[in-house]
């Protein structure tokens, strides 16, 4: 179950991936795996950061959640 629609995804991951190799190809099935990744990458984030607001008991989720969030998963910047 995809959020974000395919086709806009597709260009962005491929306009990133310009920026290290001119000539890749990716197959449907791969592009697929990459947004499900992505997608549920972003919404583990964004439970978190959800779960901080609501400890500060605020019902809106500012950056420095998603942030702080991050720091507590120990990601790198």
């Amino acid at each position: 179950c995809l959020h974000l629609p395919h086709a806009p995804f597709v260009r962005v991951i491929k306009r990133i991936a310009m920026d290290f190799e001119t000539d890749l190809r990716y197959s449907k099935d791969a592009l697929n795996l990459i947004q499900f990744a992505i997608e549920d990458y972003l919404i583990q984030l964004l439970e978190h950061a959800n779960l901080i607001a609501i400890h500060d008991k605020r019902t809106t989720v500012y950056a420095r959640d998603i942030q702080l969030a991050r720091d507590i998963r120990m990601e790198r910047r």
